[in-house]
Order: C-alpha cells, then structure tokens, then sequence
C-alpha cells in the first residue's frame, strides 16, 4: 500500500504533514504562552526591587524544534529582593494556621509523650519607618524551634542532633509568637498525648510570661545562666560556688553569697550593680532554674526508641544561623526581616524544597493554567492557518480504509480521523 487517495499522496508524506503541523502549532502556542507569562511576571514584579533592563531574544530547543521568543532581563536592586514573594506567602500560610487553630481545626495525629520548645532573640540594625519605637535603632527578632528530643547524629557518635525539628520567626507581638508556636504543634502533634511541653528561654517575659497550659514547664536556659553569672561575679571561686549551689536549688546559699560579695567588694558602685543584676536575675527565673529531668513531682514518660531525653541548649546554635545571614553591615525592615526570617526558619526543618514548592506552586500553578488555556483560545486562529498553510489539497470523500481490512496500520490512520479539528482541541 504505496499511496493514498488516488496516488497524490503517500501514507509517509501524510504522516509528516500531520507532525510538521502539530509542531508548528505547538511551537507557535509556546511563544505565544511565554511572552504573555513574561509579560504577567513583567507587570507583578516588585519595581523597586527588579528593575527592567529591557528585552533579549531567546531560542529555546523544544522537542517541538526551535521557539524563539523575547523575554526580558532584569537587575535585582536589593540583595534579599527574591525572599520576598516566598516570604510573604509563608506568612500568609501562618496566618491560616493560626485562623484554624483558633477556630479549633487543627488536629494532628502523631503521638509523642514529651515535646520540647525553645525561643530566642535576635537585635538586628532597623532602617526607615522601622526605627520608629525601637532600642538604640535595633529591634528584636523573635526565633522559636519545636522538637522531640535528641538523636545521635551517627552510629557510634557522641555527637547528638535534634528530632523533627521546626522552626519559625519573625517581627510579632508576644501573644502572636505563642499562638504560632502552639498552632504549629496542633497541625501534626495530638496535643492531647502531649504528657510535657518543656519550654527553654533566657528569661524573657516575652517568652516565659502569659501561658497557662497545665503541660508547660519552663526552664531557663543554661547557657544564659551561666553567662549571667560569669558576666556578674568577678571571683572565680564563687563563681563556681555559685553555679552548684543554683544546679541544686540552694538558693539561699546563692543569696547568702551574693551579699558577701557585696560586702566584700567595699561598695564600689559598678560591683555591687553587677551582683544586684544577678540577684534580680536569679529571683525573676527561679521556677526555672533546676534542670526539668531533676526536679521533684515530675515523672517523664518513656522516651520513644532512638530518641533520647537530653537538657535543652539549642537555641544559641539556632540564632546563630539567622546571625549569619541577617547581621553584619546590614539593616532592615521589619517587613524584610521577618520575610527572609521565615525562609530561613523553613529551611532548617524537614522537606525545605517540598515546602517552598508548596508556597509557590498554589497561585503560580493555577496562573499558568489560566494562562496556557487563554493562550489556546488565543491562537486558535493562528492555528486554522497553520492547518491551511501546511496541508496539501486533498479530495473530500469517505473515511481511508472505511471498508476494508482492519490493520494496526489502517487502525491509526483511521483514528487520525476520527480526531476533533485541530481549531477545537483544547488542553484540559
């Protein structure tokens, strides 16, 4: 079977008409998709962030042959511009979850007896509107992490890294952090197998103030205690004194101390003002300064297999990865900072790239596929020409091989017929 249709044309040369128009189509949709999606991205920039160099042409290699379009090109003015966007959603996904926990939607389903929580500062330098209200120009930047203890980070290590941690930050009010912190615990934990919820802070009201659940024991951090202590006391031996009498819960030994020290120092106003701070420190913390695993009346459950119950102290190394990226010669504001705030809290935890997706995909998804299917419509007329332009003439008359005997080969021509105009066929 050489021919089709009176030996004006082969079955081969029909095959390659069909093609060369499917991708002249396809390519001529493309373009047309691509610089009307340049054009959208074009108008909803950030101005003041991506300023427009103008237009580069562009050819593309597509399975379709070459599509060649003009896209534009950009400077990014600011460093931190690209969090922006990705930023600002992520708050917005915050926002939900808190309108859900709020509205007590929020029921996770993993079980864990024991979890831990720690929260932190961060003073960043403010710039513009941001200063207004703040401490010598600088604002302090809210980090929170939740865990469910501790792990060793290799076999036979004793080296150790925390479990299914998460992270979250921003410029928020006390009361907003709390109810975020406890959002985020209610979206995968059941709360209600939670037996204790360990809280460590450096002894901020902030942190430690305004929280009434019956699972929440505070500690005070380690790390600041001990800092306190050596920044305020400036004999070494009662120091150390110092320090093991508060592990034990010897308070009054720690007082006693502290006005020896006073006593002993002759009264010099920087001395005593130093040993008064550590007082005042001690007492405004002293619910939280035995460690949690030694304290009286609490029994902690069975720790999960492989994991382990250790004393908190994460949140320096925690901060310090903020640090890192948002401190140095740079200032900010609060709308900047809590934006790259929350991309790098997302990062820190599980699946960044899964959840960074999720927060583009959404809007991004559902705008491209407007766009593709606005872009068929469009073309629809170009695509009638293409079919015009491409296909040899052809006589009308029944369907090839209509009567006769059905091969593998037949069957496809046939099928190719049976196909709607290519001017009606839309991507669903």
């Amino acid at each position: 079977m050489n021919s089709l249709t009176n030996g004006k044309m082969s079955f081969k040369e029909i095959e390659r008409n069909f093609f060369e128009i499917g991708c002249e189509v396809g390519r001529t949709m493309m373009q047309k998709f691509l610089e009307d999606l340049d054009q959208e991205l074009a108008e909803n920039r950030n101005k003041s962030e991506l300023r427009d160099k103008g237009k580069r042409e562009t050819t593309i290699k597509t399975i379709m042959g070459e599509v060649t379009i003009n896209r534009r090109v950009y400077k990014r003015i600011k460093e931190d511009g690209g969090v922006e966007a990705v930023g600002e959603r992520q708050a917005e996904a915050e926002k939900r979850l808190i309108e859900a926990y709020e509205s007590n939607k929020l029921s996770g389903s993993k079980e864990v007896p024991v979890l831990f929580e720690e929260a932190d500062g961060l003073w960043l330098s403010m710039q513009g509107k941001s200063r207004e209200n703040s401490s010598k120009g600088k604002k302090e930047l809210k980090v929170g992490v939740v865990y469910e203890g501790w792990e060793k980070r290799y076999g036979s290590s004793e080296e150790y890294k925390t479990v299914e941690k998460i992270a979250f930050a921003g410029y928020m009010k006390p009361e907003e952090f709390k109810v975020l912190r406890d959002a985020i615990v209610a979206e995968k934990y059941n709360v209600d197998e939670i037996v204790y919820r360990i809280l460590n802070g450096d002894g901020a009201s902030w942190i430690k103030d305004g929280d009434d659940l019956e699972t929440r024991i505070y500690q005070l951090d380690s790390y600041h205690l001990a800092k306190s202590v050596v920044r305020n006391v400036y004999d070494k031996r009662a120091r150390k004194d110092i320090m093991r009498w508060l592990k034990g819960g010897e308070f009054e030994k720690v007082f006693k101390k502290i006005e020896e020290l006073r006593y002993g120092c002759g009264g010099e106003e920087s001395e005593v003002k130093k040993l008064n701070n550590l007082e005042n420190y001690i007492k405004n913390n002293i619910d939280g300064i035995v460690l949690y695993k030694e304290r009286e009346g609490i029994q902690l459950p069975e720790a999960p297999e492989g994991i382990e119950y250790r004393n908190l102290g994460t949140m320096e190394r925690n901060v310090s990865i903020f640090a890192q990226r948002m401190k140095g010669a740079k200032s900010w504001s609060e709308r900047g900072a809590t934006n790259l705030a929350k991309i790098i809290a997302l990062k820190m935890g599980k699946g960044f790239k899964d959840k960074i997706a999720g927060l583009v995909s959404g809007e991004l998804s559902e705008r491209v596929t407007e766009r593709f299917e606005e872009v068929i419509r469009i073309t629809r007329a170009s695509i009638n020409k293409a079919i015009k332009k491409s296909v040899y003439p052809m006589h009308r008359g029944q369907i090839p091989f209509s009567n006769s005997k059905v091969t593998d080969a037949r069957k496809v021509i046939r099928s190719m017929f049976d196909l709607k105009p290519f001017s009606e066929m839309v991507y669903r």
